[in-house]
């Protein structure tokens, strides 16, 4: 059982025998994480996926359970017991058998709930209304009064997910809701009708989502997912274009991908040539009227080759900030003393060779190569090789030079980048 769970020397020691077993020997492999047992044992195996039971079959299977056992039990109950079970024929027998012993037969479906301490489908198909209805005061008495008895606020959690699934079901044409009694489908049914179907979106994905590990007995998870759905949503309205000259065509209307802010110009006085080009601006029209559609990562509409490097070279730094798998490119980048092209190479100089050789380490790592050269790309117009090599300048020659005679604080300054420029002695007397 759960198999997945071996180590890789175990699988290895495990693999001969099941390439060649012996005749009165049946391994079976159960996992519930498939994807974490190695291709070379899963090919070795016949492979049989279980299911979920329906509900229908465990109720109808529990059915066959209490006749056979001389028990009597209602239908509401043993539906309960089935949809507390999420599928499995096993806990629903053993949720079963403590019901029977509890309170023997027969068995009502009040017992069980107060066995499984669930607030009753009332509590959860009313939060459930107001929560589709954007009823926040009254969604938050129905959470307070829940916590206030004491009831795991987990299971109202599953109920009130649940039916908010089957609202969304029934709200989207889906089909008939078939797993709950006929008094709690009418009241699904009606709470669908009028439904906005994607506040209904909003308020599954926030229940499902809440947190209820930290403490189960606050309340608090449920009442954010309840004011979270019921606020309307955030819309980014991005800002309206300029008027376009009277001369030019009028471009079709398009959604902008991101919303910049552009500063107002330099006055003239103050007016310097830009030393690179501001991605923050509004990506141009091209020659066609339809937009450009550069994104964050794309070179700026006046750069060219024959810029050099610099003008991208924060922009690139800041797109390869999560870049590597030892070593992020972003920050090892930054650290360059200087950097340059040449034809298709972005050759970056380095005073240590340890920055060098991270950098080629991750280079030499498919994936790592593969995202670079995709970032590169986007921003260069163009496929440009990183190229990083050592530094070889006046400095560190003379601090090759001078290595030997120097103190060892010295050497280790110059080897941090420091450069040597005076030496002097100072006479002490004795």
């Amino acid at each position: 059982d759960e198999v997945h769970m071996l180590t890789d020397q175990a699988f290895n020691a495990l693999l001969k025998t099941l390439e060649e077993p012996p005749g009165h020997a049946l391994f079976i492999l159960a996992t519930t994480e498939v994807h974490k047992v190695p291709l070379t044992i899963v090919s070795r195996c016949q492979r049989y996926d279980f299911r979920r039971i329906p509900l229908s079959a465990i109720s109808a299977k529990l059915r066959e359970l209490c006749a056979a056992e001389d028990v009597e039990a209602e239908d509401d109950a043993l539906d309960v017991i089935a949809r507390h079970s999420t599928g499995s024929l096993r806990d629903a027998e053993n949720i079963l058998e403590q019901a029977v012993v509890s309170y023997g037969s027969p068995l009502s479906v009040d017992q069980v709930r107060d066995m499984l301490e669930l607030s009753g489908d009332e509590d959860a198909l009313n939060l459930c209304e107001f929560v589709v209805r954007k009823n926040v005061p009254e969604g938050l008495g129905v959470i307070g009064a829940v916590a206030a008895q004491g009831s795991d606020l987990r299971e109202l959690q599953r109920s009130v997910t649940d039916f908010l699934r089957r609202v969304m079901l029934v709200s989207a044409g889906a089909g008939e809701v078939t797993d709950f009694s006929d008094s709690v489908n009418e009241r699904l049914k009606n709470i669908a009708e009028g439904a906005d179907h994607g506040h209904i979106l909003r308020a599954l994905r926030a229940f499902s989502e809440a947190d209820m590990r930290l403490d189960v007995s606050s309340p608090l998870p449920l009442e954010l997912a309840l004011v979270e759905s019921a606020a309307d949503p955030v819309v980014a309205v991005a800002p309206a274009p300029q008027a376009a000259p009277a001369s030019a065509p009028a471009a079709p209307s398009a959604p902008a991908p991101y919303a910049y802010q552009q500063a107002a110009p330099p006055s003239s006085a103050n007016r310097r040539p830009p030393r690179r080009a501001a991605p923050q601006q509004a990506p141009a029209p091209a020659s066609n009227g339809q937009p450009s559609g550069a994104n964050r990562d794309a070179a700026p509409a006046q750069w060219n080759p024959e810029q050099g490097i610099e003008p991208l070279w924060n922009d690139m730094l800041r797109a390869l900030r999560n870049t590597g798998t030892r070593f992020k490119l972003g920050p090892l980048l930054r650290s360059s003393r200087e950097r340059h092209l040449e034809g298709n190479q972005i050759v970056v100089k380095f005073a240590h060779s340890s920055h060098v050789e991270r950098i080629r380490e991750e280079i030499d790592n498919p994936s790592v190569s593969r995202e670079l050269k995709e970032i590169v790309s986007n921003m260069m117009g163009g496929e440009y090789e990183l190229s990083p090599q050592l530094t070889s300048d006046d400095n560190s020659s003379a601090m090759r030079r001078t290595n030997r005679s120097n103190p060892p604080l010295v050497n280790a300054a110059q080897k941090m980048g420091a450069r040597l420029v005076d030496k002097f002695e100072e006479e002490v007397e004795e």
